[in-house]
């Protein structure tokens, strides 16, 4: 089976508007009966710290506040392992370069195939998409992000848990569960990357996980894919 597999990785917006961006708020510090100024000017730097550390994982997970810096696709054979893959870094190429990959995908009636794309990447890349000025098939966008549905994409976070967010799990756990491998890197490490000028790591990182995910769906394909069973007749 010829599947369209793909994943991005993405870091805080480096270009938000004045405002927009998520800022400190000093009074929500709470210093109970503290009345001594250096205690509580110490206790809200600690919480101005804080909130800066989370910040840019906050940014980079939530799809208004982020920009993509890596997008990879691999095209993927599940009977032979062979792989043909796309490698875009930079926000605005990577953002063109995934719609081209997955309307591809969708017009050669291939599957496409994800980890958490409903609930993350494709959010980022339609909303990335609208900042860009970059127009996408509006209809392929809605047939793609059907839950419940696996005509046009299969999910593997949302079918491995049938369809129950309280059962979702990571990519790592299926991966290790099933002997497949695991990730060697984190999400979590990207923006240190990108601002220490690391791009190509973040590719090999990325597109590490593209092929991970594609032999986990090789993996699991008999099970939930109709017509690949022993039982399907």
């Amino acid at each position: 089976m010829q599947i369209y597999c793909f994943d991005i990785e993405t870091i805080p917006n480096q270009t938000l508007p004045p405002g927009v961006t998520p800022e400190f708020d000093p009074t929500t510090v709470k210093h109970g009966n503290t009345k001594d100024p250096a205690k509580r000017t110490a206790k809200e730097a600690t919480e101005r710290a804080k909130f800066n550390n989370a910040l840019t994982k906050k940014m980079s997970l939530d799809p208004d506040l982020c920009e993509v810096i890596s997008f990879c696709g691999s095209v993927y054979n599940t009977e032979t392992g062979e792989h043909q893959d796309t490698i875009i870094s930079g926000d605005e190429a990577s953002v063109r370069g995934a719609w081209d990959f997955i309307t591809e995908g969708t017009r050669v009636y291939s599957q496409l195939v994800s980890f958490n794309g409903i609930g993350f990447d494709l959010k980022v890349l339609r909303a990335r998409a609208i900042d860009l000025d970059i127009h996408y098939p509006s209809r392929i966008y809605s047939e793609i992000t059907r839950r419940f549905s696996v005509e046009y994409h299969y999910d593997l976070m949302q079918v491995l848990s049938d369809w129950d967010r309280q059962s979702w799990k990571g990519l790592d756990f299926y991966l290790k569960r099933y002997g497949i491998g695991q990730k060697t890197g984190s999400g979590g490490d990207v923006f240190k990357m990108y601002q220490e000028g690391r791009i190509k790591e973040i590719e090999e990182y990325c597109l590490q996980d593209v092929l991970l995910t594609a032999r986990l769906f090789a993996r699991v394909e008999p099970w939930i894919v109709q017509g690949k069973g022993t039982e399907d007749f």
